[in-house]
């Protein structure tokens, strides 16, 4: 078994390849830049920007002779999105129309699954989201995954490559050095007490670890029709982040009040939760509880002793 992550230096691109090597499949890994060494069992491939167009990706495909394309390449921050929406159309639209030519000039039988995201939906129309609700993205952000989304059922329709859009939710988990478990997680270790949420605290977000993700790929890989449809990949149970701070809080044996500045964030609805029937009939369940995923990123944020950052998800 063969998988190619484009994008394997990020988070999400290179847990999933780590995930991938150590259950036996053989993993190449495509970024413009790469770690030192390269994780045991994922072969890195270099990704020259400049080239441009699809034959960017023609060698790595020709090396790596998929069966399993991820694609992870893409911006992540909403904020970013409103100052600059042509660099987030560029990362995550482009992109992603560049690797489906590539895969159907060199690659037509590889699966590929495109990191869309929940930004798609916007201010839901009802709880849980379904991926047959309307998308009403609110922010550059998400109206580039949308439009990615519909290149990839664009080319499962009309080439008949096998495609998937990933909406994924609040992921975090061990390597994710922004978004609100970070930033919390760095309050914690430097005793910044109560901890700070940037919004009302009672924002509600799906959160799901991302050794969660890579089983959801392996269950859609094995079981999905691939047709260009898009997944909700989520633990389908909303939590206020305020209950996420006070989790982390009491981790520390405080029982501060988590403090919260009630600043509102564009292009941040009030609840996200994801109706996962669809996932979940293809026998995906949810492996690792919020408490557990903490307890991970807290134990690897102590080990990396990694320095305080900016954080564009706390809210």
């Amino acid at each position: 078994m063969r998988l190619l992550v484009t994008g394997g230096n990020g988070f999400i691109g290179g847990s999933v390849a780590r995930a991938f090597a150590k259950a036996g499949w053989a993993v190449w890994s495509l970024s413009r830049r790469q770690p030192e060494p390269a994780p045991p069992g994922v072969r890195p491939l270099r990704l020259v920007w400049g080239a441009g167009g699809w034959a960017r990706f023609a060698p790595a495909l020709a090396a790596s002779r998929p069966v399993l394309v991820l694609h992870a390449i893409g911006t992540s921050s909403v904020s970013a999105s409103f100052a600059n929406p042509r660099a987030c159309l560029d990362a995550n639209t482009e992109t992603y129309r560049d690797l489906l030519e590539a895969v159907r000039r060199t690659a037509p039988g590889a699966r590929v699954a495109m990191c869309s995201s929940a930004s798609v939906y916007g201010n839901p129309v009802r709880q849980p989201m379904g991926e047959g609700d309307p998308r009403v993205p609110v922010s550059p952000y998400g109206e580039a995954k949308a439009a990615a989304e519909d290149l990839g059922l664009a080319y499962a329709r009309r080439y008949g490559l096998r495609t998937v859009s990933l909406r994924i939710f609040s992921l975090y988990g061990e390597g994710q050095r922004n978004l609100l478990v970070w930033e919390l997680v760095q309050q914690a270790l430097q005793g910044k007490f109560p901890l700070t949420l940037r919004g009302t605290g009672e924002e509600r977000r799906d959160y799901l670890h991302v050794s969660d993700l890579a089983r959801a790929l392996d269950a859609i890989r094995r079981f999905g029709p691939c047709r260009g449809e898009p997944y909700n990949v989520a633990s389908g149970r909303s939590l206020a982040v305020r209950e996420v701070a006070l989790a982390l809080a009491r981790h520390w044996g405080r029982t501060d009040s988590v403090h919260c500045r009630g600043e509102a964030q564009p292009g941040a609805a009030p609840l996200w939760e994801a109706d996962i029937a669809r996932l979940t009939a293809l026998a995906f369940r949810p492996a690792v509880t919020l408490e557990a995923g903490l307890e991970r990123v807290i134990a690897w944020a102590r080990a990396a002793a990694a320095p305080c950052g900016h954080a564009e998800g706390m809210v």
